[in-house]
């Protein structure tokens, strides 16, 4: 991204594109907004003092930054890693878009919100690949820091949180047991795996 001011402009496009992310992507480009304004403010005040004694700084994680590079790598139009989606995410864009707006539907948590303090939490889009990674990769929670931003605690809540929305969200349309047929589909592919794998 070549200024803060495309970074804004890319995100208007995509509230124009998904009526459904309206409220969601006003809200991170608020946050933009007022991430640009108070770097503004602090160049122009001379830094004083730190935090309060007694206190436990909290770490800065640069959330939206995380979600704007998230979204330009998979999720814009013209996206740096469009073609590697499927293999990075093990499933089309269009199904996990289909399983982003279900969840977000099932349960509030997948929502963007502010906290008390007014600063913006995690994007639906951080949370949901936060736990399709742990899911589909088996990595560790405290690997989604570097990337997406987001802390070992609230990944393993993201996670949890996430398998609890798809059962019961989609639980009973596709969580139901195999037919014959398809166990049986099932073990050919097994027992084939397995001879080549022996070989």
């Amino acid at each position: 991204m070549d200024s803060d001011d495309e970074m804004v402009a890319l995100l208007l496009e995509d509230e124009q594109a998904f009526d459904d992310d309206l409220r969601e992507h006003l809200l991170i480009i608020a946050s933009l907004q007022d991430m640009l304004d108070a770097e503004a403010e602090k160049r122009k005040r001379p830094r004083r003092g730190g935090s309060r004694p007694g206190r436990r700084k909290s770490k800065p994680r640069q959330r939206m930054e995380g979600h704007a590079m998230l979204h330009n790598d998979y999720f814009a139009d013209g996206a740096t890693h469009a073609d590697n989606f499927r293999r990075r995410y093990r499933m089309s864009k269009g199904l996990f878009m289909n399983i982003l707006h279900g969840v977000r539907e099932f349960d509030p948590y997948f929502k963007l919100k502010v906290d008390a303090v007014g600063v913006l939490g995690f994007s639906s889009i951080q949370k949901c690949t936060a736990a399709m990674r742990m899911l589909a990769y088996g990595a560790p929670a405290d690997t989604q820091d570097d990337y997406l931003r987001m802390s070992e605690s609230t990944a393993i809540e993201c996670m949890y949180k996430f398998c609890r929305a798809v059962v019961g969200k989609f639980g009973k349309y596709y969580l139901r047991g195999p037919t014959e047929e398809e166990t049986a589909r099932i073990m050919i592919a097994l027992l084939a795996t397995t001879a080549r794998e022996s070989e």
